[in-house]
């Protein structure tokens, strides 16, 4: 079988892209042809920059900020489609994977000229990434009806969809009811392999502080923000701990200004910024607890990576009680889920691990264990899967015309 892969995100910095690059070497493994564009580069971090085009954005009336958006993203789509048309022409795909991306018109296009099956990666719905970024920013969302179809219209090209959780199946099919196409729910994984190989090659650091770790974006959805906030009563509570950030946003210099403005927190908060997916895999390795303080949303429909390999490093998890982490993690038996919007809570919970050593290595043995079911061949072998569905399907359809 021969797979054309387009996700524009290959060679970002983050989750996304790590999310592809893992998915592709895996398909790969099964022998079977994969191209993708753009071709994957060397991975590299790229340092959080402030858009001045974004920020002017920002404040500017809802429609004309959609409209602008939309013809500029999809100026840059159109460029590429060109090398896509060209590339389909000469590899002859059986199947094309196409990652969504907020007005990306690209699905709709191929569907008009081609006959080849073609399946979505939806990692998120975007009307509603756009109804709460408004909401974040107070703002009440006034958005032209063909932007806020835009998702349905894109989901209606498939042949197959793959989603990263049930809630965000259960969107898509509130959406499309009786003509949805095959979805499959394939959580994002991890390397269960790698940390065992970290583990004989490095031995842990010692030192008699407690690190409590933290991967991820500076934003509000994260929770970073609130993670900071009840660390400062940790600081004071218990001295022998330190607080470990890796990641960047739109957050950190805020975040930054507070912590060298308090006393508490002066040389307890360590702010390393983005690293390579292994040199990040290294450092949580290092840790003894790993957070994922997720805000409360109506709708989360993510799939937090960063969960996974917290999972797969064998640490003891603090994480938001909520949807598709709620659905993998127990409390109290591989971790322990919280209420994101209760400090006490968030706080006795740090504080419980911090002072039991035994409980600490009690629910990452728990979480490691679990996290074997949830790795990068099972999520490419159920992509295959899919493949296959949709490429059978076709052919049928083909025949009976």
């Amino acid at each position: 079988m021969k797979i054309l892969y387009i996700n524009e995100l290959l060679n970002s910095s983050g989750g996304c892209s790590i999310h592809g690059r893992k998915i592709t070497e895996k398909l790969k493994s099964f022998n079977i042809s994969l191209l993708t564009i753009p071709h994957i580069n060397e991975e590299k971090t790229i340092k959080f920059r402030r858009n001045l085009i974004k920020i002017l954005m920002l404040n500017m009336p809802s429609i004309l900020r959609e409209f602008l958006s939309f013809i500029m993203r999809n100026l840059k789509y159109f460029i590429r489609l060109i090398a896509i048309s060209y590339t389909i022409k000469n590899y002859k795909p059986d199947c094309i994977l196409i990652r969504t991306e907020d007005y990306d018109l690209t699905p709709i296009v191929l569907k008009k000229i081609i006959k080849i099956p073609i399946v979505l990666e939806v990692n998120a719905a975007f009307y509603l990434e756009r109804k709460l970024d408004y909401e974040l920013r107070n703002k009440k969302p006034i958005i032209p009806s063909l932007l806020s179809n835009l998702d349905l219209r894109i989901w209606k090209c498939a042949d197959g969809i793959y989603v990263i959780s049930n809630c965000l199946k259960k969107i898509i099919k509130s959406q499309l009811g009786d003509k949805s196409p095959f979805i499959s729910v394939i959580p994002n994984g991890a390397d269960i392999n790698y940390f065992n190989n970290l583990a004989a090659k490095k031995l842990k650091e010692n030192s008699d502080l407690i690190k409590i770790g933290f991967v991820g974006s500076f934003n509000y959805r994260h929770g970073v923000d609130l993670l900071v906030d009840v660390y400062e009563e940790i600081a004071r509570l218990r001295p022998m701990t330190k607080l470990i950030l890796i990641g960047d946003g739109v957050l950190r210099e805020n975040l930054e200004e507070y912590v060298s403005l308090n006393k508490n927190l002066i040389g307890k908060v360590e702010f390393i910024g983005r690293l390579t997916h292994d040199e990040t895999m290294e450092r949580l390795s290092n840790m003894d607890i790993l957070v994922a303080p997720y805000k409360f949303t109506k709708f989360f429909y993510f799939s937090p990576l960063k969960v996974i390999e917290y999972m797969a490093a064998g640490k003891a998890i603090v994480a938001s009680k909520l949807g598709q982490i709620n659905e993998i993690l127990e409390n109290g038996v591989d971790a322990i889920l919280i209420n994101p919007e209760n400090n006490k809570e968030f706080c006795n919970a740090l504080l419980a691990l911090i002072d039991s050593e035994e409980q600490r290595t009690k629910l990452g043995n728990m979480a490691y264990h679990k996290a074997k079911q949830y790795t990068w061949e099972k999520s490419a072998f159920d992509l295959l899967n899919l493949f296959q569905k949709v490429v059978t399907e076709r052919c049928t359809e083909d025949n009976l015309t």
